[in-house]
């Protein structure tokens, strides 16, 4: 029988399709790699059509570059939804990491991504606090 902690954690947590975690484990790799540049080329449809390259390119070496290098990462939590506040209904996943920077030891990372109009999940927003 689960304890109680088991049954919080399940309630609060859904298991992201597999899609979706893989798409979101080879996006963190091009960004840990500081290929920025790819990682908004395979970003979601929307997140292109709302962040131009050179804005997502700035602002993550002014901000994601100082963090350093990732020494650890691990998946805390994932949530499916249907509906994301100011995007278009769909099905979407957003991934939350505990998060270790070679700078920041304590980091934690929000990944978003969206069933995009290929078919595939794609990066459709990335934060860290």
């Amino acid at each position: 029988m689960p304890g109680i902690g088991e049954l919080i954690a399940n309630f609060f947590c859904t298991k992201a399709p597999d899609g979706a975690l893989n798409s979101a484990q080879s996006w963190l790799k091009m960004t840990d790699g500081n290929d920025v540049s790819q990682s908004w080329l395979e970003a979601s449809s929307f997140f292109k059509s709302v962040v131009p390259q050179q804005q997502w390119e700035a602002g993550f070496v002014s901000r994601r570059v100082p963090l350093g290098s990732v020494v650890s990462r691990k998946i805390i939590s994932t949530r499916l939804k249907k509906t994301k506040s100011g995007m278009p209904d769909g099905q979407y996943v957003t991934i939350k990491y505990h998060t270790e920077f070679s700078n920041k030891k304590k980091a934690e990372e929000f990944l978003e991504l969206m069933l995009d109009d290929d078919g595939l999940w794609r990066v459709c927003g990335y934060f860290f606090k």
